[in-house]
């Protein structure tokens, strides 16, 4: 049960850290001239902002968070 509850909140904090790193690119994409093509306008947009360490932090969290989830839910 503790690793559910685990899970349950580090995935709660990886939407709130990418809602963080999110709303100021995606503020910030409007105002964007022009970009490289590999990373796509919107990565341009959050390194741009620096929002790209929390941007990866919560896709870690995300990650670690559904891991847990499933092991939590498929542990006896």
């Amino acid at each position: 049960m503790k690793k559910i509850i685990s899970g349950i909140s580090l995935i709660f904090f990886s939407i709130i850290l990418f809602g963080i790193s999110y709303f100021p690119s995606s503020d910030y994409i409007v105002k964007l001239g022009s970009w490289t093509i590999p990373p796509g306008k919107f990565m341009s947009a959050v390194i741009a902002t620096g929002g790209l360490m929390p941007f990866i932090t919560a896709i870690c969290l995300f990650i670690c968070g559904f891991i847990l989830l499933i092991w939590g839910t498929f542990e006896k």
